[in-house]
């Protein structure tokens, strides 16, 4: 995906002077060529930030991905990108009779972005209970941020506490498998 933004915004790049350079030729007014090449300078601009967002995010499920396979108990399945209908489940655990969805977020969630997340993770849940009815479907958030807290009856565990949160969902430890 990040490779997506980074090819659109070398493109966009590629393409600002034209506009400008049509202007200074003649071939029209350089206000025109200004105001065509300024929507492709926030265009590129765009692409650019959600490039570095996209890599910043993937570095803290990978970081989160790596704490995971030493926390999950060894009978359960991890799976991680798992593609649904709406997009994907950044990891999915599955234990016995329990399906576990985590949703990590970097960066602050708050305001219009928690929202969002939360409906994320409720179209999440619905989804795997419609894949698996037979389990018990839990889910929640972990974020870098430094405390854990609730919006709805959506948990947002920061990373620090997110084995212990899965150990408690699970009912198990790690000794005892």
């Amino acid at each position: 995906m990040e490779w997506k933004f980074k090819l659109l915004a070398v493109f966009v790049v590629l393409f600002f002077p034209f506009p400008v350079l049509l202007s200074l030729k003649g071939s029209f007014p350089y206000w025109v060529g200004m105001a065509l090449s300024l929507p492709l300078l926030f265009v590129f601009l765009n692409c650019a930030r959600r490039a570095e967002n996209y890599k910043a995010g993937r570095k803290v499920e990978e970081y989160v991905e790596g704490i995971l396979k030493t926390c999950v108990p060894f009978k359960a399945l991890l799976k991680s990108d798992v593609k649904i209908k709406y997009g994907n489940i950044d990891f999915l655990v599955m234990h016995e009779e329990k399906v576990l969805i985590l949703e990590v977020k970097a960066g602050k969630l708050k305001g219009e972005r928690l929202k969002r997340t939360y409906e994320q993770v409720q179209r999440q849940i619905e989804e795997i209970r419609k894949r698996f009815p037979q389990k018990e479907v839990s889910a929640f958030v972990i974020n870098t941020g430094e405390k854990s807290f609730y919006y709805k009856d959506l948990k947002i565990v920061c990373i620090k506490e997110m084995c212990y949160e899965i150990l408690g969902i699970l009912h198990t430890t790690q000794g005892t498998l």
